[in-house]
């Protein structure tokens, strides 16, 4: 059960983050194995036994991520992943980061803003 867990983590780290997540698992195992298995044990768990469906999952990942001030890359990530997947409406997108706004501040929330529209923009070529 446990090898299948680790599997599972390892496929949704893949699938959320694309290179970015392998590149950061693979990296991390460097440094310290019993970390990056942590890390697969986690996405695993809370992408298999979670209560929430998938859309909730990812509106909690985007506003998180624009709250916190995380890097633009994992910004930029999760929006193409919700994209691509067709989670979420490019108009949705818009939504959640308008919302987020008004508890994060509008400097975090415009600057998601530009990187959806970066990814709106890469996607329709």
């Amino acid at each position: 059960m446990e090898e299948k867990k680790i599997k599972l983590g390892k496929e949704k780290i893949s699938e959320l983050g694309g290179e970015l997540g392998d590149f950061m698992i693979n990296n991390i195992n460097r440094l310290h194995p019993p970390y990056a298995q942590f890390i697969k044990n986690s996405v695993a768990a809370m992408n298999s036994d979670s209560l929430l469906n998938q859309r909730e999952r990812e509106i909690i990942r985007l506003s998180s991520l624009i709250t916190v001030g995380a890097s633009l890359v994992q910004v930029k990530n999760t929006i193409r992943m919700m994209l691509k997947r067709n989670i979420f409406s490019k108009n949705e997108i818009g939504e959640i980061i308008m919302q987020t706004s008004f508890f994060c501040g509008f400097s975090p929330a415009i600057t998601a803003a530009f990187v959806a529209l970066e990814v709106i923009d890469e996607l329709d070529k």
